[in-house]
């Protein structure tokens, strides 16, 4: 849970940033989520392990909107609200966060374990996505937008790949879901649908998988909170 709450914290972060004024830091962020980080580095697979991650997730997304309330314009602050605060997202926090029996808690925990196992592997599939983010984000403005969107196409195939492999196409189905229920928006996918990873397109656009980062204090907010996830 804590990965997939941080790409969703991290994307709405880095937009942030774009709009950030010069009064504040990045390493503001990077102390916010420290406390998500420290809620823990696992999925968690018991009830009290789901309590301590929603009150660490809980304190670094009012970290981050504190954050974004000072360095952000009033139009991205609505925007990023229009997100945080549609029905989805909030029913989701309710139903598994603040009911120790739901139906939510219930559904997650049958595949809690399996699931646990599939992040450790997917790790991987994180570290390459810095490598591209990173290198996306210096180049020029016409080709960041189908890096990044190759990029992001990669990590989701490389993710969903390792969790049907271990946890079958149910388990992939769930973890989806899950997703999407979680990030709000369908954004990503619609912006990025015509951009296949295996394609001659993102291949040769891309860094090979496995390429070491090359810079560990990447000016990407989003990649270097990827970054840290993927150390853990």
């Amino acid at each position: 849970m804590v990965k997939y709450l941080i790409i969703g914290i991290a994307t709405m972060a880095f937009a942030v940033v774009i709009y950030a004024q010069n009064s504040c830091h990045l390493r503001e962020l990077d102390l916010c989520v420290a406390s998500g980080l420290a809620s823990g580095q696992n999925l968690p697979t018991t009830i009290a392990e789901i309590n301590k991650q929603c009150q660490g997730l809980k304190e670094m997304n009012d970290c981050i909107g504190n954050y974004s309330r000072r360095c952000s314009t009033k139009s991205m602050r609505e925007f990023l609200r229009s997100i945080t605060t549609q029905g989805d997202v909030q029913s989701w926090h309710q139903n598994f966060c603040e009911k120790d029996n739901s139906d939510e808690r219930q559904q997650y925990l049958k595949h809690a374990t399996c699931l646990n196992q599939a992040q450790k592997e997917a790790r991987t599939c994180m570290r390459d996505l810095t490598v591209a983010l990173d290198r996306a984000i210096n180049n020029d403005v016409e080709k960041r937008i189908p890096e990044m969107c190759c990029a992001v196409r990669r990590m989701r195939k490389c993710n969903d790949d390792i969790v049907e492999n271990k946890c079958g196409k149910e388990g992939k189905k769930y973890m989806n879901q899950m997703v999407q229920s979680i990030a709000g928006t369908r954004l990503p996918e619609i912006a990025c649908r015509d951009f296949d990873p295996t394609s001659k397109k993102c291949t040769s656009i891309l860094p090979a998988p496995g390429t070491k980062p090359g810079n560990t204090r990447s000016n990407s907010v989003l990649s270097r909170l990827l970054n840290t996830y993927s150390a853990l």
